[in-house]
C-alpha cells in the first residue's frame, strides 16, 4: 500500500468518526421540532404539518409567558435546563417546555402564588405566619410574603440590618440601590438560600 493511499484512508476513517461523534453529541435544536406549518399554528392535516400534542400539559398561552419559564428553570434549575436542552427561547407547547413543566411546574406555581412555600422549600424551614426566617451561622435572613426580606446580623459587636426583594424561593437576592448600604445596587444569586445571606453578610 502506497504512502499517498494510507493518507487517504486514515482521512477518510476520521471523517467517518467525525460524522458519527456530530451525529452522536448534536444537541437537539428546538426548533427543528415541527410545530406547525411556518405560522405557528400545526393543524395535523397530513401535509407534514402536525399539530403539537405538548400543548395540552403546559398553562402558557404565548410565547411570552413560556419565556417566562424558561428563563425560570435556567435560573434556578441550570443543570437541568442544560439537560434537557431547554433554551431561554423558544415554542410555548413543544416537548422541551413540556418536560420543563412537568419536572418543576409545581414550584414555579409556588413561586407566583405562594413565594413563602418556596422558599420554605429551598431553605429547609418551614412558614411561620407571613414569613419565613432563615438562621445561618452569620446572621438571620426573614423573608415576607410580599417578596421582601430582611437580614440582621451583628457587625464587630453591633446589630445591622439590611433590606431588598427576593426571588426564586430566595435564590436570588437583590438590593435596590435605593436601600443604600453596602450591597445597595447588588444582586446575590446561588442555589442555595443560606449562601446568600451569608455572602450579603460577608
Amino acid at each position: 500500500m502506497t504512502k499517498s493511499a494510507k493518507i487517504i484512508i486514515t482521512a477518510s476513517v476520521l471523517l467517518a468518526l467525525g460524522a458519527v461523534a456530530i451525529f452522536i453529541f448534536k444537541k437537539p435544536k428546538e426548533e427543528e421540532e415541527d410545530e406547525g406549518n411556518g405560522n405557528g399554528n400545526g393543524n395535523g392535516n397530513g401535509n407534514g404539518n402536525t399539530s403539537n400534542s405538548s400543548s395540552s400539559s403546559v398553562p402558557f398561552k404565548n410565547k411570552a409567558e413560556g419565556n417566562a419559564f424558561r428563563n425560570w428553570v435556567n435560573d434556578v434549575f441550570p443543570a437541568y435546563a442544560v439537560l434537557i436542552f431547554l433554551d431561554r427561547s423558544g415554542s410555548h407547547n413543544n416537548s422541551f417546555i413540556s418536560k420543563a413543566w412537568k419536572k418543576h411546574g409545581v414550584y414555579y406555581t409556588d413561586q407566583k402564588d405562594n413565594p413563602l412555600k418556596f422558599v420554605a422549600s429551598f431553605s429547609g424551614r418551614s412558614v411561620s405566619g407571613n414569613k419565613v426566617v432563615v438562621k445561618t451561622d452569620r446572621g438571620t435572613g426573614t423573608f415576607y410574603d410580599n417578596g421582601k426580606f430582611e437580614i440582621s446580623y451583628l457587625d464587630v459587636y453591633s446589630p445591622k440590618k439590611m433590606a431588598g426583594v427576593y426571588s426564586n424561593g430566595g435564590r436570588i437576592l437583590h438590593f435596590p440601590l435605593m436601600t443604600g448600604g453596602k450591597n445597595a445596587g447588588k444582586t446575590f444569586k446561588n442555589n442555595s438560600v443560606l449562601t446568600n445571606i451569608n455572602d450579603a453578610i460577608k
